[in-house]
């Protein structure tokens, strides 16, 4: 079939093969908002029903950690005590919300990634997909190399009550179960820095230059 002449060398106008690149309006874009928002807290919400039923074994299982290692001192004696008749039901409440947030964390970081997606292009969206098996593992590994070092760190801190004779370590129950559950995660971010540097790279945000300068 024979294409008309004036077809010829006319060029067919570029449409997106991605059906996210097409562009949304304000009111599209407030109204995922408004659905990611919403999903994102029937998550948390979620989750921290979980945690409420979980936080009894996992309150029982770090705190006997603590107390194997801080009653390897003979020098003191070492006692749970709550100051106020609130800090039992607040305790639950806190531990429960942290371990139903580290449970749907992943689920909440796919709703967000899932509103940004779509304004990236199809070069910066590549990378985060390569990256995000490497991510959960490196999570892990940090949480697990502070999981070693745990123990020894809190038998290291009670050893300077020995240089304190007679005196009568009272701990607030949860306190040092929030540290530990608070160096899980700041080491598990922690070890997420190689990533961030390649990502940021990747997008050209940080250069071999600004790395060698600083």
């Amino acid at each position: 079939m024979a294409v008309p002449t004036s077809m010829k060398g006319r060029r067919r106008p570029k449409v997106p093969d991605d059906p996210e690149e097409f562009k949304l309006t304000l009111g599209e874009h407030l109204d995922e908002l408004r659905t990611r928002i919403v999903r994102i807290a029937l998550l948390i919400f979620g989750g921290w029903v979980a945690g409420w039923y979980a936080q009894p074994w996992v309150y029982r299982f770090l705190n006997e950690l603590v107390h194997r290692n801080v009653k390897g001192h003979q020098a003191f004696d070492f006692k749970d005590a709550f100051t106020n008749a609130t800090d039992p039901f607040m305790l639950k409440l806190k531990l429960s919300l942290l371990l139903g947030f580290v449970l749907v964390a992943p689920f909440c970081v796919m709703q967000l990634w899932g509103f940004v997606k779509p304004g990236l292009k199809a070069a910066e969206r590549r990378p985060v997909g390569r990256v995000a098996p490497f991510s959960v593992l490196l999570f892990f590994l940090g949480g697990g190399f502070c999981w070693l070092v745990i123990p020894s760190a809190i038998h290291w801190f009670a050893s300077y009550m020995e240089e304190f004779p007679g005196t009568v370590l009272y701990q607030e129950p949860g306190k040092m179960v929030f540290f530990i559950l608070k160096m899980l995660l700041a080491f598990g971010l922690g070890f997420q820095l190689p990533l961030v540097v390649f990502l940021l790279g990747k997008i050209g945000l940080l250069t071999p230059e600004t790395l060698l300068q600083y």
